[in-house]
């Protein structure tokens, strides 16, 4: 993928931190796919089926099920390809930080455009299925509700679940701060706060984030986000299952 001048002097930075033994992936939509479809998850048994259905018009929603989903397999760092590295540094993750996660202070929210976990970390499991079960249940899956949904309230709930702290305030004078699983002992969760500035957005405004990524050939909507058939993911699952029989339920033939 050909990338503007802004998009590659980011993954620069993030690239240069290769040379301290990490690994740099640019992913893209081929990667995205490959991640849902060509691997096989009994964890999770209604991914695939949930993404062959209910999300080929729901960009940002397949990316924040991505996220947790490569962060579960293989762990490491995601940052949003719209940011770059400001106070973080290629020693900054310590070899006992099992995961770090960042409250958003100014939008009193958690922020999924960076997290960093160990590979099969609770919170992405947790994360993961909180998503699904967003998608499965919502009465249209065509509302921009869904994206923050899947979004910092699942990775809300994900920690809330992780910690057995349900309804936990994140915000004032509490970050950084570490929890441990209440069922995982041994795992742990850092969540600190977004004036750390650990990644910094390069477009902020809606209008340049479209531009930029205008210039690559690829058509964002960050003000509709979600562009698809209304209607639940159930009903969409159903549609495509008498598509793929022929002629609908009511078709008498065996």
């Amino acid at each position: 993928r050909c990338l503007t001048m802004s998009f590659f002097r980011a993954s620069q930075k993030w690239s240069a931190f290769s040379h301290k033994k990490w690994s740099y992936y640019l992913h893209d939509e081929y990667a995205l796919a490959q991640l849902f479809l060509e691997m096989r998850y009994p964890e999770f048994p209604h991914l695939q089926l949930v993404v062959q259905n209910c999300l080929l018009y729901l960009p940002p929603v397949q990316k924040n099920l991505w996220s947790y989903l490569v962060l579960w397999v293989y762990g490491g760092v995601v940052a949003d390809v719209n940011s770059m590295p400001d106070n973080f540094h290629a020693d900054t993750l310590q070899k006992d930080d099992d995961a770090i996660f960042i409250f958003d202070v100014a939008n009193q929210r958690m922020n999924t455009t960076f997290m960093a976990t160990s590979p099969k970390h609770p919170v992405m499991f947790y994360a993961i299925q909180h998503s699904l079960l967003r998608i499965l249940t919502a009465d249209d899956i065509s509302s921009s509700d869904l994206v923050y949904q899947t979004g910092p309230e699942a990775l809300q709930k994900a920690l809330e679940q992780f910690s057995g702290e349900e309804g936990q305030d994140w915000s004032g004078g509490s970050l950084p701060r570490t929890v441990k699983g209440a069922a995982q002992k041994d795992r742990s969760a850092k969540v600190i706060s977004s004036e750390e500035k650990y990644a910094s957005p390069i477009f902020i405004s809606p209008k340049g984030i479209m531009k930029e990524f205008g210039k690559m050939g690829i058509e964002v909507d960050v003000i509709q986000p979600l562009r698809g058939p209304a209607g639940g993911c159930f009903s969409q699952m159903h549609a495509n299952l008498d598509k793929a029989i022929g002629g609908g339920h009511n078709n008498k033939n065996p």
